[in-house]
Formats: structure tokens, C-alpha cells, sequence
């Protein structure tokens, strides 16, 4: 890890050691300021922490968050946590946070955590067990998560379990915006307890939630697609299509400041609710639906009217759709007949693993140059082509590059020209007058 951890000199972190270390004590403070260096993989995790009385690999160990947290749209990915303690748990990227600022993240898990013992209370989310006065702002989760609490004192206090896609619990006023969960989250509860399951937060006892969704499957004995159970706070301008097995479309329990909210009726398998307005998978998927609530389709939301970014729900507008752009023929070349060419394209995140190359004339295809060949690795890609000799000359040509598994394409922004090649002029001599004797 470089840096030194303050403002201006930021924790790089650069893999997931690095990671690991992040507020794990000295030098690494849990109040320092932190980013992402690269993307990380974090697939080593499942071979970490060997417990053998479990007879399993605990992997990541979940560190307790105060400072700041950069993610610099970089993705963590692949990071494995089954953590088990006789105790309360909080289990999650930051197993507990408080008074810190988490931001700009993309992040897969696959996580399992179990609380085993009376009044321990489970807290497991993606991003934070249990939040408390953070602000959190556009973090996408994605991944499986499976929580479990085990009452053992039915006379007694009980110890909850709280799930959510990206939050076990928020509590003490956290500020959560533009973030998203299509975690798939079970909760357990065993004994007494109860388990609150939430596509986005299990249990919500204070906050705001503002332009938020989940689009993950929930399944718990109070659980809902957004939110398990919501005690206090408000939640404005969110929605949830996950299929939820418990008690509610949005909210599974308590209600009470839940505003310009939707659900998928059709999805979610729930005509009810506790807070928050259902609405049919068209709908759903209609801009109008959310424009008539408020909600603000310039800075902050989208939507894919092919329906194939986001499965046509709204999306962030910092989370473009991924794109294709033709680099060169895009406009003046002139390329000779029966010569080779190399066609030349960006690509961005990703469109699919392989492309589609058209030659149009006047907008209109007129030869499939390949119908298959790489994208390329990350950034572009490219493709020799040698132009058949028999290809009518035009200056009116472009290409255009498209997915094969994806709408995403693109074609040349202006005309480029294929020509003949032109012999050499006949050039004539005139040698001088020569005296004939």
C-alpha cells in the first residue's frame, strides 16, 4: 500500500492484501483516507483463514470503518467471507462503519455469516454490516448473500438477524444516495429470533435513502425487496424488482416516510406493501412512471428505452451503458481496392466478447466484412481487412462495428472513400532532333 493516509495523500490500495490491511491498525488507521488503485481481485480469499473446528475457510475478516473511502469506480471483485462467531456479528466489506464516507465502488461478494448465540444480533451487508452516520454515495453491489441468527434464550432478549443487499442495518442518521444492490440475500433466523431481509437494507432505524434501488431476491420470514423491516428514517425516489419470499413488495415491516417509491408487482411475486406504490413490469419500466413522481432523469437517472441496459429498469447516469466507437474508417480516408486496411475501435466495460464489421454505402449495408471476431482487451480492438478487388469505388462508405451478444454498435461518423488504383500516366518522351547525314 502507498500513500500515508491523509487528504492529500491518500492509502493506495493496490490488491487484496492491501485491501486487507486497510484499517488494521497501525500504520493503517480505521480513520485514515483510503482509494482504489486498480481493480481488485479478490478470488484468493477463499483460501484464507483456515478455521479447522469449522472445517472451512473464513476468507476476508471484516474491519470496523471511520475514515474515507474512494473506490474511484474500480471494482473489488470475488470477495469471500463465512464468518461465524458465538457473539454479535457485523459482517461486510466494512463489517461496522461509523462517520465515514464510503463512495464510488463496484463490488461483488459472496458472503455467508452466522450469529450463534442468545441476544447476538447478526448485521451482514455487502458494503456495511452496521452503518451508522456514514455518507454513502454511488456504490453498486452485486453477489450472494446468506445470514443467519440462532436464539438460544427463548425466555430472554433476542438476537436479530439483519440482511440487506447493501446494508445489514443502518442506523444514526446515514445518508445513503445513488447506490444499488442486485445481491440475491437469504436470511435465517433460528430459535426466536426474526430475520429481516432486504434486497437493499435489512433493518432501517434511522437515515435517508434517496435515488436508490435493488434488484436482488430476497427470501426471509420478514423481508421485502428493498427493505426488511423500516423502523424510522425516509426512503425517497428508490425501487425494488427483486422475487421476495416474506411479507412486501418494498418494505416488509413498520412503514412511515417512504416517497415516490415503486415495486414490481409481476417480479416480486407481491401486490402489497408496507410503503411504497406497485406498479406492473411495463410500467415499471416507463420513464413517464417516474418523471410524474419527481424523480430527476438529467442528473441523476436513465433509462434504456432496447431494454437491454439494466433489463430496462433506471439506471445512473454515472453508470453509462457500455459502449463501441469506430476509431478509423470514421471519415476522409481513402483506401485503395485489393490493398489491406486496419479497421480500429474503443469499446467500454462490456459490450461482449465479440464484434460484428458491416460495410455500408449510403447507410445501407453492403458487405459483411466478418461476422465474428474479438472486441479486443480492454479499451479497443482492431481487424485487417483486405478490400476484394472487386469492390465498387465510392466515396460514400462507413463501417459499422456491433455486438454480437449486445445492442451496443456504432458506425463511422462521416463518409470515407474506396477507389481504384490508379495507374501511372503514360508519360511521353520527345528525344531532340538528330542531324541525319
Amino acid at each position: 500500500m502507498t500513500g500515508s493516509g491523509t487528504a492529500l495523500d491518500p492509502w493506495i490500495i493496490w490488491d487484496v492484501n492491501d485491501l486487507q490491511a486497510m484499517a488494521n491498525g497501525a500504520p493503517y488507521l480505521a480513520n485514515g483516507w483510503y482509494e482504489l488503485g486498480d481493480n481488485i481481485d479478490a478470488a484468493a480469499t477463499t483460501g484464507w483463514n483456515w478455521n479447522a473446528g469449522r472445517g472451512v475457510f473464513e476468507g476476508f475478516e471484516p474491519r470496523t470503518f471511520t475514515g474515507r473511502f474512494n473506490g474511484r469506480y474500480f471494482a473489488i471483485s470475488s470477495l469471500y467471507m463465512d464468518r461465524w462467531l458465538a457473539a454479535s456479528i457485523a459482517v461486510g466489506l466494512f463489517g461496522s462503519a461509523a462517520s465515514a464516507t464510503i463512495q464510488n465502488l463496484f463490488l461483488n461478494v459472496a458472503i455467508t455469516s452466522y450469529a450463534q448465540a442468545w441476544e447476538a444480533a447478526n448485521n451482514t451487508g455487502a458494503l456495511v454490516g452496521y452503518c451508522g452516520n456514514n455518507n454513502i454515495s454511488r456504490i453498486i453491489a452485486t453477489g450472494t448473500l446468506r445470514a443467519t441468527s440462532n436464539d438460544t434464550n427463548p425466555g430472554g432478549a433476542h438476537g436479530n438477524c439483519n440482511a440487506g443487499g447493501m446494508f445489514g442495518q443502518l442506523y444514526l442518521g446515514c445518508v445513503v444516495n445513488q447506490c444499488a444492490s442486485y445481491v440475491n440475500v437469504i436470511a435465517i433466523a433460528q430459535g426466536d429470533a426474526v430475520a429481516y431481509g432486504g434486497g437493499f437494507v435489512g433493518n432501517m432505524q434511522t437515515g435517508v435513502v434517496s435515488n436508490c434501488y435493488a434488484q436482488g431476491t430476497v427470501n426471509d420470514n420478514v423481508a421485502a425487496g428493498f427493505c426488511g423491516a423500516k423502523v424510522g428514517g425516509t426512503i425517497d425516489n428508490c425501487y425494488s424488482t427483486g422475487a421476495v419470499a416474506g411479507t412486501g413488495g418494498f418494505n416488509g415491516g413498520g412503514g412511515g416516510g417512504i416517497t415516490d417509491s415503486f415495486w414490481d408487482i409481476n417480479t416480486s411475486g407481491w401486490a402489497t406493501s408496507f410503503g411504497g406504490t406497485g406498479r406492473t413490469t411495463p410500467v415499471m419500466k416507463t420513464q413517464a412512471n417516474y418523471t410524474a413522481a419527481g424523480w430527476d432523469f438529467v442528473l441523476i437517472w436513465a433509462i434504456d428505452l432496447t431494454g437491454f441496459w439494466n433489463d430496462g429498469y433506471p439506471y445512473f447516469v454515472w453508470n453509462l451503458p457500455p459502449t463501441i466507437q469506430v476509431v478509423s474508417p470514421n471519415g476522409g480516408e481513402v483506401w485503395l481496392v485489393g490493398s489491406t486496411h486496419t479497421i480500429l475501435w474503443s469499446h467500454t466495460k462490456d459490450p461482449g466478447a465479440n464484434v460484428r464489421i458491416e460495410l455500408l454505402l449510403i447507410g445501407v449495408l453492403n458487405a459483411i466484412i466478418i461476422a465474428s471476431t474479438p472486441i479486443g482487451p480492454m479499451g479497443g480492438g482492431s481487424y485487417d481487412w483486405t478490400i476484394d478487388p472487386g469492390q465498387a469505388p465510392s466515396n460514400l462508405y462507413r463501417i459499422r462495428i456491433s455486438s454480437t451478444t449486445t445492442p451496443i454498435t456504432d458506425d463511422s461518423d462521416n463518409d470515407f472513400t474506396i477507389q481504384r488504383i490508379i495507374p501511372a500516366a503514360i508519360q511521353v518522351v520527345t528525344l531532340p532532333a538528330t542531324e541525319i547525314r
